[in-house]
């Protein structure tokens, strides 16, 4: 794969983060909430995005290590969406720091199962156009 790919994917992902986090924000902002008094809304929502995109690709080695033969697709979504969850709910916990946060940790969950599910389906429109 080449490197130029690779950045691509990351930008997809980052680009399908924020997205999701705004909408989120926008459709409940009494559970979502983005900005503080030091950053404004857009930039938080662009740097949670951010902040998730490096938290899964951080992990991903991480996974590859733990899990050394190869699982259903189900079994990685299920690994994936806890990975999604923590990162959302750690960047959550420094609000301070990202501008991002959540009213309990079971939105996390949603919102990690939301994301999770949008970069499954931005993997799969890029591999049905075979880009990625």
């Amino acid at each position: 794969m080449s490197i130029l790919k690779q950045y691509v994917r990351y930008l997809i992902i980052f680009i399908i983060n924020s997205g999701i986090i705004m909408l989120a924000s926008e459709f409940w902002p009494s559970n979502f909430v983005l900005g503080n008094a030091v950053i404004p809304p857009i930039y938080a929502g662009l740097f949670a995005g951010f902040l998730l995109m490096v938290f899964d690709r951080a992990a991903k080695p991480i996974i590859k290590r733990i899990i050394v033969t190869e699982r259903s697709h189900y079994i990685m979504f299920g690994i994936y969406w806890f990975v999604n969850f923590v990162g959302i709910w750690l960047i959550a916990r420094v609000s301070f720091l990202s501008g991002f946060g959540i009213s309990a940790f079971y939105f996390a969950l949603a919102l990690g199962f939301v994301i999770c599910l949008g970069q499954w389906l931005g993997r799969q429109f890029f591999k049905i156009i075979k880009f990625l």
